[in-house]
């Protein structure tokens, strides 16, 4: 069940991404995953310590009662195959570990995600707003020049066009902004964010951590390695050693056993064929994911790189596009340009806005996914 709680005060990043991890349905299943894994880790290592066996007995023959109690120990001392299982559960109890700590890892980084995202579409609102503030005071402008038989009336109603169509991006924006808080609600089980706070630029790692789903596969990897060696083993004889007592002085008994035994021929060898090829499986996925890792961590990092640039040159023209309003304002308040050019500048001002809002939200995605890869942390 998902309990819902409100926020204070203003919400930071580093706040909705340890919020992330308490909350995050996949990240708890992953942690409980982990403890289970480990208790049945404990669980096999125990059995192979002593078992000891208390029995008390009482029987009547012809009326007569006789009580009997004795108290045995065992330990199977050459018995491989069960030292070996338990050490793979030791490696898988291991790997469910890392891939708690992978889970959440991710958790935190989705949430970052979309808490950047709803700062986006609230940037992205404040432009919308800015372009249909100045489409409505063109269209007034140009609504008296037409009045006045300055500019004709489909300028005019070209004018006014270009308002509606203002308002109807800024409504689209709203809706955007309501649909990306809703989202990051959801993800951090909040009934009201508040004011979302905008973070410091988020820096490129410059050396990447070992991230714990590689972490995780190394440990599987070891974990298959554990099982081949335990299906190899089958071939072995296994021995034990039992103690036992009737509890008299003199009356104890040690038994060595010994047994070597095999269910079926064939059975045996393609087991362990079987748990080689498991083997060379975890191997492949181990190798695979460090290049897979390597290469995203590079892709990220120019891609960041890419976005910081076409950022900075998307301010630039949202600068130019903004004297070149104000000056084409100028120019036809003092009746040397006409009001069509305010239409056209106003056009590529409202463009250049939405595409530095876009090339922003680029950057920090990017930024977030070679900081996931390379395993930072919060």
């Amino acid at each position: 069940m998902m309990f819902l709680i409100s926020l204070a005060h203003a919400l930071t990043l580093q706040g909705a991404v340890e919020r992330a991890a308490e909350v995050n349905p996949q990240a708890e299943i992953a942690s409980l995953q982990a403890r289970q894994a480990a208790l049945d880790s404990g669980r096999a290592w125990s059995a192979l310590g002593p078992t000891p066996a208390v029995s008390l007995q009482r029987s009547w023959t012809g009326g007569a009662s006789v009580a009997t109690s004795s108290m045995s120990v065992s330990v199977g001392a050459l018995d491989a195959v069960r030292w070996l299982d338990a050490a793979e559960r030791s490696s898988l109890a291991q790997a469910s570990r890392y891939t708690a700590r992978g889970t959440a890892l991710d958790a935190q980084y989705a949430a970052a995600q979309l808490f950047i995202g709803a700062l986006q579409a609230e940037r992205a609102l404040a432009a919308a707003r800015l372009t249909e503030s100045a489409a409505a005071d063109i269209s007034t402008a140009v609504g008296q020049r037409a009045a006045a038989g300055i500019d004709s009336d489909l300028l005019r109603q070209s004018a006014e066009s270009a308002h509606l169509v203002a308002r109807a991006q800024r409504m689209r924006a709203e809706s955007r902004v309501r649909e990306a808080r809703l989202q990051l609600q959801f993800a951090l089980q909040v009934e009201d964010l508040g004011e979302l706070e905008s973070p410091e630029p988020l820096a490129l790692p410059s050396e990447p951590q070992t991230s714990p789903w590689l972490e995780a596969a190394s440990a599987e990897r070891e974990a298959a390695r554990w099982a081949h060696w335990e299906a190899a083993a089958s071939w072995l004889p296994k021995g034990g050693l039992a103690a036992s007592s009737a509890l008299e002085p003199v009356s104890w008994t040690v038994t060595v056993t010994g047994t070597w035994s095999l269910p079926g021929v064939v059975g045996p060898f393609l087991r362990e064929r079987s748990k080689a090829l498991g083997v060379r499986i975890a191997e492949l996925s181990y190798d695979t994911l460090r290049r897979k890792l390597t290469t995203a961590q590079a892709v990220a990092t120019e891609q960041a790189r890419t976005a910081e640039m076409v950022q900075e040159a998307q301010a630039a023209r949202v600068a130019l596009g903004e004297a070149a309003l104000a000056a084409g304002q100028a120019r036809v308040a003092a009746g040397i340009s006409a009001s069509i050019e305010l239409l056209r500048l106003q056009d590529d001002l409202a463009g250049a806005r939405a595409d530095l809002v876009a090339a922003e939200l680029d950057l920090q995605t990017a930024v977030l996914e070679a900081r996931r890869v390379a395993a930072i942390p919060w």
